[in-house]
């Protein structure tokens, strides 16, 4: 049974992009610059995501037609459930490490530990999940909006109220 959370995520980013973005700057060319890590404003994730996930935008508004660049964190041990986009996805590591399952469930899923600088394209619709092991990471998630989420099992949607 699959639950339909793509309006779900692009409302709850929209809403959180109403309150913070990465402290970016933006020249009169259009260019948009962060200078460092630490100019990343990290804020929780939406409602569908797990609890312990933040991320932050980077560029562009993921709930609008158009490009977009986010960077997801997830602390140790975390599972974000199997789910689809409503978009290609293109992920990158930026730090630590991950499993990375692919496949119509986890017991037919292929497993690949991703580390920093590893890289993932994702077909819209392609079934994925993310589990972190005894280390933190980061991942900067690039597509063109407007971004959409569907778990695969409703069972495994995140309780709703971070």
């Amino acid at each position: 049974m699959r639950i339909p959370a793509v309006l779900m995520s692009a409302g709850y980013l929209a809403a959180a992009l109403m309150t913070s973005s990465a402290r970016a700057d933006t020249d009169a060319s259009g260019a948009t610059v962060i200078p460092a890590a630490r100019d990343v404003a990290w804020q929780p994730g939406p409602q569908d995501f797990p609890k312990s996930v933040k991320y932050a935008v980077l560029y562009g508004d993921p709930a609008k037609d158009g490009p977009f660049a986010i960077r997801v964190m997830m602390p140790p041990h975390t599972l974000f459930p199997l789910h689809t986009h409503s978009m290609d996805e293109m992920l990158t590591v930026v730090s630590g490490s991950f499993v990375h399952y692919i496949g119509p469930d986890m017991q037919h899923a292929s497993a690949r530990t991703m580390g920093a600088g590893g890289f993932v394209v994702l077909p819209k619709g392609v079934a994925h999940a993310l589990e972190t092991r005894n280390a933190s990471m980061v991942a900067e998630v690039v597509g063109r909006g407007p971004f959409g989420m569907t778990y695969v099992n409703a069972t495994h949607m995140p309780p709703t109220g971070h």
